[in-house]
């Protein structure tokens, strides 16, 4: 049995918008649950 990992990321900026979180569609059983920047 697996289980889902729950990721959150804070700080990640562009760098994460444009190469990891389009990542995550490859990894079985990970749930993006909050991003945080103060940047956009």
């Amino acid at each position: 049995m697996s289980e889902t990992i729950r990721v959150a990321f804070v700080g990640a900026g562009g760098h994460a918008t444009a190469n990891l979180y389009p990542q995550f569609r490859h990894v079985p059983d990970l749930d993006l649950v909050a991003v945080c920047d103060l940047a956009q």
